[in-house]
C-alpha cells in the first residue's frame, strides 16, 4: 500500500523538487503515519469514518494504559493495521505497525 505522505511535525502534505510534487511513500511509512493520526485524532474528527480515533491527548489526565491499549488495539484492527511492538518510553509511545497482508 502506497500513500501520499505526510511532514510528521507539520501535518502537510510532503512536496519535493524542482518543481514540487507530493512525495509517495511506501507500505511501511503509510502505516506508521495512519497509525499516529489514529492515535492523535478524536471521533468525529474524520469526516470518512467519524468513529475512528483514540484521541491519545485523553489519557493524560486519566492516565489508564489498560484502557489506552485496548483502544489502539482495537483502532489497529479496524485499520487494518499489526501491531508488531508497542511500549512507553519517557513519556512516548512507540508503534512499530504494518498493514496485514490483504
Amino acid at each position: 500500500m502506497n500513500g501520499i505522505l505526510l511532514d510528521s511535525v507539520t501535518d502537510s502534505v510532503v512536496l519535493r523538487g524542482s518543481r514540487p510534487r507530493m512525495v509517495l511513500g511506501d507500505a511501511r511509512e503509510i502505516a506508521a503515519q495512519n497509525a499516529r493520526l489514529i492515535l492523535l485524532s478524536e471521533k468525529g474528527t474524520l469526516k470518512e469514518e467519524p468513529t475512528k480515533g483514540v484521541a491519545i491527548s485523553r489519557f493524560v489526565e486519566d492516565y489508564t494504559p489498560e484502557r489506552l491499549m485496548r483502544e489502539v488495539r482495537r483502532e489497529a484492527y479496524e485499520e487494518g493495521l499489526e501491531i508488531r511492538k508497542v511500549q512507553f518510553r519517557g513519556g512516548t509511545i512507540e508503534l512499530d505497525v504494518e498493514y496485514k497482508n490483504r
